[in-house]
């Protein structure tokens, strides 16, 4: 599994050096700039959403996004955004999502983040890939937030801090399931989570908000420990790796890959690595499948329609183990869907999502502000 990282990071580095090398230096706007002439005026949209998810079921709410400049603005700072969404649910969750990019001049410095706040209820199968087939519900006021720090080391080379909290109260959980029974189930009575670590970024995409060249390449490292007030004592890397290539005028293909990796002797169950929702392996149920270790690869085809309209087709494959070295396609797990875009700012190239993603016995649609990936 280790060689598999390390392979898949060589290419996508190879293959961006390669066609820097092979060509003149492209015209396009790299990483650090917006595609068109921006200006430094105030920019908010917000619209009613409607949708069906497989953790939710039906819900509706508010979303919107705004968009601003701090600390002066020019071609080489992205625009700072702060979208939000609030909705309610049929399963009676209300949920209060309100992510967040902070881009300061010339991209020297930035900030990006997320505060979730809700009240919510979710289902569990267990750890690990033999799960059993029903699930059962457990109940908490969820509370999260985090962010990272960062500046630009050299080139297209970003590095800094990064800070994750998740505050579980006590869960609500149905008598006689298997957090009410097992006590070896780390995590089973809620608790309050806290890491920091650090973050490196290697980033040549033309576009933060919507690539459609370049590449990504994100290696996190988070500590989790009780000398921070917190309930935990894990360590975590991730990776996420993008590679975005321009087929034709009106087409883009992009790749996904996601490692995730947990180690430490109690991992809390809502802390392990977890395959669904709507980013990784959209149209699972979040945390259907969850364990200590993840990996996820999508491939997804972005087609241009008809002015602000666009739409695309996309596939994943992924996994959770409980070591590094147990991944077995016998437990790979798929999901296939597609999509409609609508372009909400066409300067920043910002889109509204709408997704639908099905798999064996699973199904679920996704409307928000930003891509996947």
């Amino acid at each position: 599994m280790r060689f598999l990282i390390l392979f898949f990071c060589l290419i996508f580095i190879f293959a961006d050096l390669q066609k820097s090398v092979a060509q003149e230096p492209p015209k396009t706007i790299t990483a650090d700039t917006v595609v068109e002439k921006t200006t430094d005026k105030f920019f908010i949209r917000s619209f009613p959403i409607v949708y069906v998810r497989p953790e939710t079921g039906w819900g509706g709410g508010l979303a919107g996004t705004t968009n601003f400049s701090l600390n002066g603005r020019n071609e080489k700072t992205p625009a700072s955004q702060i979208s939000w969404v609030a909705s309610y649910t049929e399963k009676k969750q209300f949920l209060v999502l309100l992510p967040f990019n902070l881009y300061f001049k010339n991209r020297k410095y930035y900030s990006e983040g997320e505060l979730d706040l809700t009240n919510f209820s979710w289902d569990y199968w267990g750890n690990g890939n033999l799960t059993k087939d029903t699930s059962e519900k457990f109940y908490t006021n969820y509370k999260r937030l985090i962010f990272n720090l960062m500046t630009k080391v050299y080139g297209k080379i970003y590095g800094g801090l990064k800070v994750e909290m998740n505050a579980f109260p006590n869960f609500k959980v149905e008598e006689g399931g298997l957090l009410a029974t097992h006590t070896d189930i780390a995590g089973r009575a809620g608790g309050f989570y806290k890491a920091i670590g650090t973050e490196l970024l290697y980033d040549t995409r033309d576009n933060i908000y919507s690539a459609k060249k370049g590449m990504m390449i994100d290696v996190v490292y988070l500590y989790w420990n009780k000398l921070l007030f917190g309930d935990a004592d894990f360590h975590r890397i991730f990776i996420d790796a993008m590679k975005f290539e321009t087929i034709t005028k009106w087409y883009v293909l992009a790749f996904d890959l996601n490692l995730q990796m947990n180690n430490g002797k109690s991992v809390p169950f809502m802390e392990q690595s977890q395959l669904g929702g709507a980013t990784i392996m959209r149209g699972l149920y979040e945390g259907r499948y969850r364990d200590k270790f993840l990996a996820n690869i999508c491939v997804e085809n972005r087609f241009h329609l008809y002015k602000r309209f666009g739409a695309v087709a996309f596939g994943n494959i992924g996994e959770v183990n409980n070591e590094i070295d147990h991944f077995n396609f016998a437990y790979l797990r798929w999901t296939v869907g597609g999509g409609l875009r609508y372009l909400l700012n066409s300067k920043e190239r910002i889109n509204v999502r709408f997704d639908f993603a099905f798999g064996p016995n699973t199904h679920g649609s996704y409307l928000t502000v930003g891509e996947a990936f």
